[in-house]
């Protein structure tokens, strides 16, 4: 499908498409003004065509996108898993 993809910005919320460097797929990733989280919504591949793809940022479709970003920033991290993840972290440096 060949459409111009562009950033969609909703209040305090964008929307911007990212190409994937190895697979050359492009998602749509959501975030916010003021957070470093990015949160990945869909793969533009995937919709059926030019209407799918609109569709997929209307109001309704954005307010489901915004609760589940909204959500995440809610979770408080687990320091079990955050120092699990330091620990592969310093694994995968040390092979690198």
């Amino acid at each position: 499908m060949k459409t111009d993809l562009k950033q969609i910005v909703k209040g305090a919320y964008v929307m911007t498409p990212i190409k994937n460097a190895f697979n050359q797929k492009t998602a749509y990733w959501i975030s916010k003004d003021g957070c470093t989280l990015a949160l990945y919504m869909f793969t533009v591949e995937n919709c059926l065509g030019k209407k799918d793809l609109e569709s997929r940022f209307s109001d309704d479709n954005l307010k489901s996108f915004i609760a589940m970003f909204e959500e995440q920033l809610k979770r408080k991290p687990d320091p079990d898993a955050l120092q699990e993840e330091m620990k592969k972290l310093e694994v995968w440096e040390n092979v690198c």
